[in-house]
């Protein structure tokens, strides 16, 4: 009789092989689970789309609106109007205009590369001249009206109908910006060269759009340094004492300290420093000027509004001096940025613009902020990810989900969440195809199209439904959405956590019991040969590797995702103490 030792007996089955099975049944558990509620869901916004006959004019304005949105003023342009107390651009033609953008819509598959695209589906085109209504047709179908960043000159034109934005290079007139936006570089807003270039410069950029109707409005510069941010925790206190010198600004920010400070004791209790007389500021150091206590991140937050306004003051007023029709939206900030800096931006735009990187809208921060400066706002990019498309998604920082089904929701869910709100004017999806191998997109699953030039069907298919719904979600308003993804996610992780304990409480016990007669049976089949023999057992080792590797990195890569960007969100938690506060 076989003895049994302290951890079973021989057809005891070993840990990895049961944390596999727990793999294994999560994985599916999702896979099922997600994919049902995609249907569920998918009829359901369906079924909502046939309640609401919603139609557009050529410009994808909603030209049956209903009375209680009063009478939008058409303007020939694009406008942004309150109606009924909420926010709307509203159309040339002056019907209610929900932004609905694509951004990178190019013949080539990324603006990163010069690289010939791969969206040639099918080899079907073979110029932009045939690509470019098939495009066009395919974004109006999939529910969007307009070309966000970085799309292909070929769909410009009244041809197409799709408006779009003019990005107006400001710092450049100084020979300012960074050549790496992952690098943060700061201008010299204070010296007078600043606003005496922009004019020309500025006019060269702006007078050729003037009078086209297409042109939704401006965008100055994108992600310039304000600060603490994802790339930084330097302040712009900081960035500008370490200015030459003879620099306007770094002479312009000692001053304010001055004037900011009631004396040389308070300053010193501030920053932590010794000076003994004004003067010896030009003695401090880099470091000196870190905020290490409230007051100092008041006069961090202070100077940074004061750059703000500096900047949008110049670019604002030469931009409207040489082109009245359009609207003016400032400079597209990588992240909602302090109350400081959008104070400092609202006094001169239209309406207020960021990127939203996030599993969720920051919707009880907006609500804070916006209303009090009564100006709408918009995301210029955001965008999901799913490990369906088969890239790695460890770049850009997007929600990373395990399906297409799941990363549909995620969608669904964000957009109706944010498009409740009266200040809500619409978005611009990043991108329409998916990210390939470049400087700064290493293989993201965030587009409508694949690499291999293949439609994402079924993240299109409820993109459509929720992008034709959006206006009836503004117009109800309320905080109410259908799903929320983060708490689905959650409570079904829970189940397949439980329901994989449980199974793999059955298999050991099935195993235990029966795995002696299989593995008895199976050694009958047993090949003569040795070389045979170890072929198979490498062979066998090699495709459990790979196996595992995949379940580890289907699991687990999302997992992670959900811990660090979604619901727990301590990366969220720790920019928000630390980088726009």
């Amino acid at each position: 009789m076989e003895k049994k030792g302290k951890r079973g007996d021989l057809h005891h089955i070993n840990k990895w092989r049961k944390f596999r099975i727990f793999l294994i049944v999560f994985l599916l558990f999702n896979l099922i689970v997600f994919e049902a509620l995609y249907l569920i869901y998918g009829t359901a916004l369906q079924s909502k789309l046939q309640e609401n006959n919603i139609e557009y004019d050529e410009y994808g304005g909603w030209s049956n609106y209903p009375p209680e949105l009063g009478s939008p003023v058409a303007t020939g342009f694009f406008a942004v109007q309150k109606l009924n107390n909420r926010w709307w651009f509203v159309d040339p033609l002056g019907n209610p205009f929900i932004l609905k953008g694509m951004n990178c819509v190019g013949y080539t598959n990324s603006v990163l590369t010069t690289e010939k695209s791969e969206f040639d589906i099918l080899n079907k085109y073979s110029s932009k001249a045939e690509w470019a209504p098939d495009v066009a047709n395919l974004l109006r179908n999939w529910g969007f009206n307009n070309l966000g960043e970085w799309s292909d000159s070929a769909l410009y034109g009244s041809k197409y109908n799709l408006s779009r934005f003019i990005a107006v290079n400001v710092v450049g007139c100084v020979g300012g910006g960074c050549s790496d936006i992952t690098e943060p570089c700061t201008t010299d807003f204070f010296d007078p060269s600043f606003n005496s270039s922009a004019d020309i410069w500025i006019k060269n950029q702006v007078l050729p759009w003037k009078d086209n109707p297409l042109i939704m409005g401006y965008f100055c510069d994108g992600e310039l340094f304000w600060g603490q941010d994802w790339r930084t925790e330097e302040t712009l206190i900081q960035a500008f004492f370490m200015m030459e010198e003879v620099a306007p600004g770094r002479i312009y920010l000692l001053n304010w300290l001055v004037n900011r400070t009631e004396s040389v004791e308070t300053f010193n209790s501030i920053w932590g420093t010794s000076i003994n007389q004004w003067t010896d500021i030009e003695n401090l150091e880099y470091d000196d000027f870190r905020p290490r206590n409230d007051q100092a991140q008041l006069l961090s937050d202070e100077w940074a509004q004061l750059c703000a306004e500096m900047y949008h003051n110049v670019s604002s007023h030469w931009i409207r001096k040489y082109d009245s029709n359009h609207l003016l939206f400032g400079t597209r900030y990588p992240d909602l940025p302090s109350d400081h800096i959008l104070n400092g931006t609202s006094k001169f735009v239209d309406a207020l613009v960021h990127s939203g990187y996030r599993w969720e809208p920051r919707i009880e921060r907006l609500d804070s902020i916006i209303p009090k400066l009564d100006v709408p706002m918009f995301y210029h990019e955001f965008a999901w990810e799913s490990m369906e498309t088969g890239h790695p998604n460890a770049i850009m920082g997007s929600p990373v989900t395990f399906t297409e089904a799941q990363r549909s929701l995620g969608y669904y869910y964000y957009l109706e969440e944010f498009m409740r709100r009266p200040y809500a004017l619409g978005f611009a999806y990043f991108s329409w195809t998916d990210g390939k191998n470049t400087q700064f997109i290493y293989g993201e699953g965030n587009g409508f199209i694949s690499t291999k030039g293949r439609p994402h069907y079924k993240y299109a298919k409820i993109a459509t439904y929720v992008n034709t719904l959006l206006e009836i979600w503004h117009i109800e308003g309320g905080t109410d959405v259908a799903i929320r993804i983060f708490d689905a996610s959650g409570y079904i992780g829970l189940i397949a956590v439980i329901l994989g304990i449980i199974i793999n409480i059955g298999y050991q016990k099935l195993w235990n019991t029966k795995g002696g007669k299989i593995k008895e049976k199976m050694s009958r089949f047993k090949p003569k040969s040795k070389a045979i023999r170890i072929l198979g057992k490498i062979g066998k080792v090699l495709l459990l590797i790979c196996f595992d590797f995949c379940l580890l990195v289907a699991v687990f890569v999302p997992v992670v995702y959900w811990m660090w960007l979604g619901p727990l969100e301590p990366k969220t938690v720790f920019n928000d103490l630390f980088y726009y506060r």
